[in-house]
């Protein structure tokens, strides 16, 4: 985000006020076997479902609730959003695989 000098990443989404939006997507954990992806990898849904639930209540709790909406987990939607960049950070690191395994 960009500050009032249009000097980008000065600003944070808690500085600027901004609403978050958080979707489970477990199609970006996918492998591709052949010309299909295959999903096998991603984690099993209960499982799944409570971390979501645990990492929307750990973003609301450190902002305004109101201001942190999620989409419905486990469905299909369609989205229509507008991409200021766009930019997009893949976060990939084995230093968060304690987070994934630790009980919830």
């Amino acid at each position: 985000f960009s500050d009032e000098e249009n000097k980008k990443w000065d600003k944070s989404v808690k500085d600027m006020n901004l609403e978050i939006l958080l979707i489970s997507q477990f199609t970006l954990h996918a492998k591709l076997k052949g010309n299909k992806p295959d999903f096998h990898n991603a984690m099993n849904h209960i499982r799944a479902r409570e971390m979501f639930d645990t990492f929307t209540t750990l973003i609301s709790e450190s902002y305004h609730p109101d201001k942190v909406q999620t989409g419905f987990f486990g469905k299909f939607m369609k989205l229509n959003l507008s991409n200021d960049g766009p930019v997009t950070i893949i976060l990939d690191s084995q230093q968060y695989e304690p987070i994934l395994k630790a009980p919830i």
